[in-house]
């Protein structure tokens, strides 16, 4: 089999297992159009703006219509089906001035601009003018794929109103029931093979309510006071490619185990979509044949690459433990070898037993030599798998700057349409960033709480009233000095009739009237009082009383009494109730807009760190690669080396034999051996540091192959049970039936088109 075709079945198997492990789901924005920035009804602005994303690059060549439809599923906490809103966005590619499409959705409206439609026959046909179109509308008829949220409390199924605001330990469980299938031909039969929807969930715990969190078919994110929940699941995958769950598992529900303490959950959302198998290209594999030989190889070959790497650790370590005192014989050997020479009689017998130590380190050396070629090869493996791990991981990081610019260039999307809506509200916000936004809408929530819009109602109340407080003071004086005036004048007047009243009666007779006697009295009391004296002394009378300090703390009590009833007016009219009233609902606006925003900070932070591990990874695969490298060469030195060793140890015992013969003869073996063994004493350093660092490697390599084919080959093949055709064709159906599934609502067959489901899943509070 060719490589290039082994990289794509094991990327294949791989996007799998990425998929089924993933703990954040990836959008960036489509790069074909604007997306729609209208607010279905009940549709926060997060979910909206994620409608005019796509979850993968998307297949549109770009020179031909395309049909974009995201399809909201507003439901109960259960998972029951409140309303279902389609929202299909008409990619007019060449520009066409009408669009024929087919829909059967109810009660549909364009959403952002001014293009109008006819029906004819069951085909719409859109005056678009040009332009793309954005519509949506709402549907009746049933989802391909249906959730279902479960909930026990203890092990005892409850309903969401039940499990309100209790404590113990509970269960929820998200079943995914996929109905959508094609009937496609696999293998000579027709088989149901579902649409292959991978199923995106996420939710947010509270720490202070859910603590022991755990779950299954998904993964967990705690920031300290929250814990993330990120699910992702395949149902219907394991029926298409008839996979052993108890040998390879794909999930097809979530479940999360938790203690809790007054129990509340919030909004839960999940993303359904197939776009993740239409871009999936089988055709480039080689024959079936080939495929199962490559395989059957590659997993006999991880067991004996195994076996191998445990032995040369054993026998390597034996080695190293022994080599000190080798070291210490060679050095005694040598100068034996000096006193050999000057008295080779009485080194006969010696000569017999070193001629037979000779004999088994030429074996022990053959042996060595043969272990180092197998060590040779099983790393020159690995060093081919290293180079393919260093490149996948070289394409993922190439990525990177796509993810994270796409993941923030949505962030900045979010807040451009949050600062529109609240300017359109006519709330004031400086230029909100990724980094400032959090501090901006909380200053903005401070702004709209109910005491604070009150206590700026009534300081703006009150310094009107201020501005009015010297005509208060001057009306109030007025009043009071009349009330003044009024009391001295009175009682001026009675000081002024009492004297005339006794000049009066002194001056007329004893038998005048009594009417007369009054009449004489008033007139003169009248005229008395007219005169410029009694005049003054009225004058000066009422200024002294407006001067005492009574008369001014009256005039100041009641001067304030005024001001505060102008203010308990203002603030009880019709015009500062409706402001309060008003900022009230602007909060609780502001509020929900900020979660939403938090929830998006939430993903974009966990991106960031995807990403830095991946680049992290990369420049660890490289630095295995260059030490794979390093362990080749050292590797192929061994193999010369212990070679060298054999040829040596050979000439040694020929040598020792030769020794046997005679003394002359020995005594000439004896120095050639001197010479030989001094060599070796000085190689003796160098020898100990490579077979320890040599020990080192083969242990690294004994542990990563026991995990790569524990984790990775057994449970890949033990899957597949050797029907590796039977997985290939099965998993081509499944992409075929994915790519076969491209709208819901409906399509024109001269569109292209993809489709994702948003399920908003209320909470429990």
């Amino acid at each position: 089999m060719k490589k290039k075709s082994v990289i794509k079945l094991l990327s294949l198997s791989l996007c799998g297992a990425l998929a089924a492990t993933s703990i954040t789901t990836f959008v960036r924005a489509d790069g074909n159009g604007t997306s729609d920035t209208s607010v279905p009804s009940g549709v926060s602005v997060l979910e909206t703006t994620l409608s005019g994303a796509s979850l993968l690059t998307s297949d549109t060549n770009g020179n031909k219509a395309s049909k974009d439809e995201t399809v909201y599923v507003l439901t109960n906490a259960d998972g029951s089906v409140q309303k279902v809103i389609v929202s299909d966005w008409l990619k007019n590619a060449l520009g066409e001035t009408a669009l024929k499409d087919v829909s059967n959705l109810k009660n549909i409206e364009n959403v952002k601009g001014d293009e109008t439609f006819v029906t004819d026959q069951g085909n719409t046909y859109w005056n678009s003018q040009g332009k793309d179109v954005y519509y949506q509308g709402n549907s009746d008829q049933s989802l391909p794929v249906s959730v279902s949220v479960t909930y026990l409390l203890d092990g005892k199924a409850v309903t969401p109103e039940e499990l309100k605001g209790k404590s113990g330990h509970v269960t929820i469980r998200y079943t995914y029931q996929n109905t959508q299938y094609q009937l496609m031909e696999v293998d000579g039969k027709e088989e149901k093979i579902f649409v292959p929807f991978a199923m995106l969930t996420g939710l947010l715990l509270d720490n202070d309510i859910f603590t022991n969190v755990e779950v299954t078919g998904g993964r967990l994110i705690n920031d300290g006071n929250r814990t993330i929940v990120a699910g992702v699941t395949f149902p219907g995958l394991q029926k298409n490619l008839k996979l052993d769950a108890g040998k390879f598992e794909i999930p097809d529900c979530l479940e999360i185990q938790a203690d809790v303490t007054d129990f509340k959950l919030g909004t839960s959302v999940t993303i359904a979509t197939n776009e993740i198998f239409n871009h999936l290209n089988l055709d480039g594999v080689g024959s079936m044949e080939e495929l199962q030989n490559a395989m059957t190889q590659l997993s006999d070959g991880m067991s004996q690459l195994m076996d191998g790497s445990s032995q040369l650790t054993d026998g390597l370590k034996e080695l190293l433990e022994k080599s000190g005192e080798m070291s210490d014989g060679v050095t005694k050997l040598a100068d034996g070898a000096k006193e050999l020479a000057n008295g080779a009689g009485s080194l006969n017998d010696g000569a017999a037993q070193l001629l037979g130590g000779a004999q088994q380190l030429q074996g022990g050396a053959t042996q060595l030599h043969d272990g180092a070629a197998k060590l040779q090869n099983g790393v020159s493996q690995l060093q081919g798998g290293a180079r393919q791990l260093s490149a996948g991981l070289d394409t993922l990081v190439s990525n990177n700057d796509s993810l994270n610019g796409g993941a923030r260039q949505v962030f900045e999307t979010l807040l451009a349409t949050a600062q529109s809506q609240l300017n359109a509200n006519g709330l004031s916000v400086p230029a909100m960033t990724i980094e400032n936004y959090g501090d901006a809408l909380n200053s903005i929530i401070s702004s709209l709480d109910n005491d604070a819009v009150y206590a700026q109602a009534l300081q703006a109340v009150t310094d009107a009233v201020n501005a009015q407080s010297d005509l208060i003071t001057e009306k109030v004086t007025a009043a009071v000095r009349a009330q003044v005036e009024s009391g001295v004048t009175e009682a001026v007047r009675a000081q002024v009739e009492a004297q005339v009243t006794e000049a009066v009666k002194a001056q007329v007779p004893e038998q005048t009237p009594e009417e007369t006697v009054q009449a004489l009295i008033v007139s003169n009391t009248d005229a008395r009082m007219d005169t410029d004296e009694v005049k003054a002394i009225i004058t000066a009378n009422i200024d002294a009383k407006m001067a005492e300090d009574s008369i001014q703390a009256t005039i100041a009590q009641n001067v304030e009494a005024q001001k505060q009833k102008a203010i308990t007016d203002n603030m009880a009219s019709p015009a500062v109730q409706e402001k309060l009233a008003a900022a009230s609902e602007g909060a609780k606006a502001v509020i929900s807009l900020k979660a939403s925003l938090d929830n998006y900070n939430t993903f974009y932070l966990g991106l960031q760190a995807y990403t830095a591990g991946v680049a992290q990874a990369a420049t660890g695969a490289s630095q295995l690669c260059t030490g794979a490298s390093e362990l080749t060469a050292g590797a192929g030195q061994l193999t010369s080396g212990a070679g060298q060793l054999s040829s040596g140890a050979g000439q040694l015992t020929a040598g020792v034999g030769s020794l046997k013969d005679g003394t002359q003869k020995l005594y000439e073996g004896a120095g050639q051996l001197s010479g030989g063994l001094a060599e070796l004493q000085n190689s003796m350093p160098a020898l100990l540091d490579g077979v320890s660092k040599l020990y080192d490697g083969s242990a690294a390599l004994k542990d990563g192959l026991e995990t790569f084919n524990e984790e990775g080959i057994e449970k890949l093949v033990n899957a597949i049970d050797g029907d590796l055709e039977g997985l290939v064709n099965r998993l081509q159906a499944t992409v075929n039936a994915s790519k076969q599934y491209r709208n819901f609502s409906g399509i024109s067959e001269d569109m292209d088109g993809q489709v994702k489901f948003i399920y908003r899943i209320d909470g429990i509070e």
